[in-house]
């Protein structure tokens, strides 16, 4: 680097002819360095970092490594030098890190799946989860003396949604956290459950694990409030209120499915009110969702009933026939979450009869068996699936429009001069010969300079050996 009295004097001097060579020599400098100045293409008093020298070369990394994701370092590295690129290998690859030059892979890096995309657009969109006991539900729902109640928080726009539920056991509380997250339109990257959805289950390590692969089937990451923490997850005063109101009009006679489209009704109305009517879109905007797979975790429902006297089963607001010689034992009714029937068997384990599901609450006499009865088989649920990686590395040759790029990097080197395959001449073209020319064709001005210089190297190799 020249300071600037260093390019002052250089510049006077060369103005009084002095040549490149005489001026180094005088300020102790390398030829290469003063000539650069002279020229204009460096400024005095400003140090070149070494990824300077690589600007040039940046839209043909970019454009190779977007033809080849795969492409090693190394190879690109190679390309480069033999394009003129003077720098070194690690400056190479910390500004492919910097520049963040190589794309990522679609194929073979799952945070590029569709929801991960959706989600990388939408930041860290949080749900919470709370679980609400109501007293003294309707007899006829068949449910005991309390109700559950599992709401579904957004974090950003506080809206909520709920749905009843008879116990909250495990596979109650995993069927109405899909229902809740359909209502919601899709799910967040990240649940927060209630601690107390852990412990009422029953043992709170097997829930957790199962809780966890829940998780692991929506694709979302699972996060369990401390008791001792601020609890997030719990609902505003208001809504609370507006919960127990709404749960104090339904009468005892107020059949299962009216009583949870009233709490969708009250939903909706505090949407409205909650959201003012010119920010209401943008609010919409900003809680777009990740989508929700095809069916729910299909976790087990398994209760015991009673078979009445007339030989039914009651299960969900509906009553399923057995064998009347049944009448009055104890059968368990099995039910997998996303199966259009149910089984009903033996307390022993033995299989009776399967049933078509009828909608729950809908008073209906199902008799008859027209599914084949097979042993039920408990299986795990799969996640979700991700693109396969793929297995394009190595070596690919450039593309045509990386050979365009290398092309417009060869018709001009860094100092501005041609490019040739001949060493010798390219030494004659950055001299300033015309293009073509050889050593003869030099005018008797550059003749001498060229004279002047190499006497200066003589000069300067002979002080060094003595």
């Amino acid at each position: 680097m020249l300071t600037r009295e260093e390019y002052d004097e250089a510049y006077v001097l060369r103005s009084e002819g002095w040549s490149v060579s005489a001026i180094a020599r005088h300020l102790c400098r390398d030829r290469k360095t003063v000539r650069s100045y002279l020229e204009g293409r460096r400024k005095p008093g400003v140090r070149l970092s070494p990824e300077d020298s690589l600007q040039r070369y940046v839209p043909y990394c970019r454009q190779r490594l977007s033809d080849a994701v795969h492409l090693p370092a190394r190879d690109l590295f190679d390309e480069i030098v033999e394009l003129g690129y003077t720098g070194g290998y690690s400056t190479l690859t910390r500004a492919l890190r910097k520049h963040r030059l190589r794309p990522l892979c679609p194929l073979c890096c799952r945070n590029l799946s569709v929801a991960a995309q959706t989600r990388d657009q939408q930041g860290n969109e949080h749900v919470y989860f709370t679980i609400l006991r109501l007293l003294a539900p309707p007899p006829h729902w068949g449910w005991g003396t309390c109700a559950y109640l599992t709401v579904a928080r957004l974090s950003s726009s506080s809206r909520w949604r709920a749905v009843l539920v008879e116990s909250d056991d495990f596979p109650y509380v995993v069927e109405a956290i899909h229902e809740t997250l359909r209502r919601l339109g899709g799910t967040g990257s990240a649940w927060s459950l209630d601690p107390s959805m852990a412990a009422g289950a029953g043992k709170a390590d097997r829930v957790m694990r199962d809780f966890v692969r829940v998780a692991d089937y929506y694709d979302v990451t699972l996060e369990i409030d401390s008791p001792t923490s601020k609890q997030t997850s719990q609902l505003s005063g208001e809504d609370l209120r507006q919960i127990m109101r709404a749960w104090r009009t339904i009468s005892s006679t107020c059949p299962l499915p009216t009583a949870q489209d009233r709490f969708d009704q009250l939903t909706a109305r505090l949407d409205v009110r909650r959201t003012p009517m010119p920010s209401r879109r943008e609010a919409n905007e900003q809680t777009r969702l990740l989508p929700l797979p095809d069916s729910a975790y299909p976790a087990q429902i398994r209760v015991m009933r009673s078979v009445t006297p007339r030989g039914l089963v009651p299960f969900r607001g509906n009553t399923y026939a057995v064998p009347s010689d049944l009448a009055g034992t104890t059968v368990e009714v099995r039910w997998r979450i996303g199966e259009s029937h149910v089984s009903i068997a033996t307390a022993g384990g033995a299989l009776i009869t399967r049933h078509a599901l009828a909608p729950p609450g809908a008073r209906r006499t199902v008799t008859g068996s027209r599914e084949p009865i097979t042993p039920d088989r408990r299986t795990r649920p799969s996640p979700r699936p991700h693109p396969v990686p793929c297995r394009g590395g190595g070596y690919l040759p450039p593309s045509p429009a990386a050979l365009a790029e290398a092309q417009r990097l060869r018709s001009k080197d860094p100092t501005g001069t041609q490019h040739w395959p001949n060493p010798q001449a390219r030494v004659c073209v950055s001299d300033g010969a015309p293009e073509g020319s050889s050593w003869s064709d030099r005018s008797p001005d550059q003749e001498r300079e060229r004279e002047d210089e190499r006497a200066g190297d003589r000069q300067t190799a002979a002080q060094t050996a003595g």
